[in-house]
Order: structure tokens, then sequence, then C-alpha cells
């Protein structure tokens, strides 16, 4: 019996010391390392170019020296956050101009309603000077891609909507027809990124700042249910983000995560300098009319960057 007893006691002590020493490990320990981001490409039009915000950059395609692709490369490199760092690549070839027929062939596969069916022959983006169907952005994005950043979507519109006019019926009602194509051109394009990327990847898909009512003088007083055209294009690209999260989510052998980047949410948050240029640019070196500001600049870069930190 004290034989017994003796071993009792020696179990129960191992026990107790073994539970002290897994209490005092670092929680951290069975958790994965952080990842960093090693071949991050950016993708878009000139909401990601930024013509003119800090100057101009040589090249085609009217790009601004300060762009949210850098400024997010530095938000990701710092210090605690540590998703990239000096030896993560970026490719740029964001375009002013682009349309998603720019980011991807599969994006023309997709019909406009019959009494818009002409956009199907629109010419590419203005300054990305290449035939449709032989260059397309997407093709930068490899199997070692694991960060994508795209910016795609108004000048889809903007060939029949004018996005400077939110509170115009008309408008908003041709945006209303266009939406749906839209977001299936949006889904096919983003779908086609994926794919290319790194299994692991993370896409992240921005929306635009959006002119709301209450910049409009006197509101939208005549029409206040209806949504401005702004609101119809994020809702169509966040939609777009939301199907192509399904599609990849059901695959078994993808850990891809797509995410959307609310931008006009962040505007209407955001304190401080404007982050979107008027109708009429007063400032020749901080963005051209109707495009985002070097205050913009930070703010995208500051929106993406606090979804990539919650994606992991």
């Amino acid at each position: 019996m004290k034989v017994i007893k003796r071993v009792a006691v020696v179990v129960a002590t191992a026990c107790v010391f073994a539970s002290v020493i897994g209490a005092s490990a670092p929680a951290s320990a069975n958790e994965p390392p952080p990842r960093t981001f090693k071949h991050y490409v950016a993708l878009g039009d000139s909401s990601v170019a930024a013509p003119v915000v800090g100057g101009w950059d040589p090249g085609l395609c009217l790009r601004g020296i300060k762009r949210y692709p850098t400024e997010l490369q530095k938000r990701l490199k710092a210090e605690g956050v540590n998703l990239m760092n000096d030896t993560t690549t970026l490719t740029e070839v964001e375009c002013t101009g682009a349309l998603t027929l720019n980011l991807s062939r599969y994006a023309g596969i997709v019909a406009l309603p019959s009494s818009l069916r002409e956009l199907e022959s629109v010419p590419v983006g203005v300054a990305q000077g290449l035939e449709q169907g032989k260059i397309m952005q997407a093709d930068s994005v490899k199997s070692d891609t694991d960060l994508v950043t795209i910016s795609i979507g108004a000048n889809d519109l903007w060939k029949y909507v004018d996005l400077t006019k939110p509170c115009d019926p008309f408008q908003a009602f041709i945006a209303a027809l266009l939406a749906p194509a839209l977001e299936k051109r949006l889904v096919a394009t983003i779908e086609d990124v994926a794919g290319r990327a790194s299994p692991n990847a993370v896409i992240a898909v921005t929306g635009y700042v959006s002119l709301k009512r209450a910049e409009v003088p006197g509101g939208c007083w005549l029409f206040p249910w209806q949504p401005t055209v702004g609101d119809t294009l994020n809702r169509a690209i966040k939609d777009a983000v939301g199907n192509a999260s399904a599609h990849e989510g059901s695959s078994n052998k993808s850990q891809r995560k797509i995410r959307f980047v609310d931008i006009a949410a962040a505007a209407e948050n955001h304190v401080g300098p404007p982050v979107y240029q008027g109708a009429f640019s007063l400032n020749p070196t901080d963005g051209i009319a109707n495009h985002p500001t070097a205050e913009g600049v930070d703010m995208y870069a500051d929106a993406i960057a606090d979804v990539l930190k919650a994606a992991g």
C-alpha cells in the first residue's frame, strides 16, 4: 500500500509540474509565424496610377510619383506590422484609362444588355496603348504572387455614365442597367487573377471614392431613395468580391483570400485635407480632376493595409 501511495504522489507531482510548464509557455509557441508577402502585384486604373500626384512618373500610363502601391509597401514593412520586408518585390502594371478588358481576357466574354451592346467594341484604356487580347495586366500575376491589389470598374461605366453627376436620375438609371454585367465582368477578372496567383495569396479589391449626396449643392432632394452612380458602382464591386470569394472558398485546394476594401467608407470617415479632386483641379501637383489627391493616396494605402492586417 505504501508503494502505491508513493507512486501516486510521484505521478501527481509530475502532472502538476507539466501543467505549470505548459501554462508558462508563450501562447505564440503553437501559432504559425506571421506571413511575409514575397511578391506584390498592383493592377488597375488611374485610381492606382494617381496622375500628377507628386509629379509625373515617366511612361505611357500617366502615373504620378506618389501612388498607393508604394505607400502600401511602406505601411506593410513598418515595425510591428512586418507583412513585407526588403526582399518583397513589387510589380506595378496599373494604367490610366484601364478597363476590366485590360486586366483579363475573360472580362470580354460577359455580354452587356442588348441596348448597350456597342460597349463590347470600346477600345482599351486610353494610355494602355495595347490592342484588346494581346497583353493583359493579369499576365503579370505569377504562381509566386501572394498579394494582389485590384482597382477597376469605373472606366467600364464611363462610356455611358458620368460619375461626376451622382444625382442625375438618368445617369443612375443607366448605371443600374449596366451593374449586373459589370459585376459579372469583375467576377471573371478577379477569378482569373486569383487562379494565376499563389494558392495562399490575398487578393484585395478596392471600391472607389464616391460623390456623396451631402457634397452635391442642395443634396439629391428630388430622388432621395435612388442610389447614386458611385453607390451602384461600389455595390457591383463589393458583390463581385463576395461571389468570387464564395467560389474560391468552395475549392478544397485553395487558401486564397479575396477581400473588399471599402474606399467610399474610408473617404466618408476621413478627417483632414481633401482625398479627392473635384471637377476643377486647383493644384496641378495634387491630382487631376475627379481623382485622388496625395491625401487620397495615403487613405487608399491605410484602408488596404487595415484589411490585409485583418486577413492575416
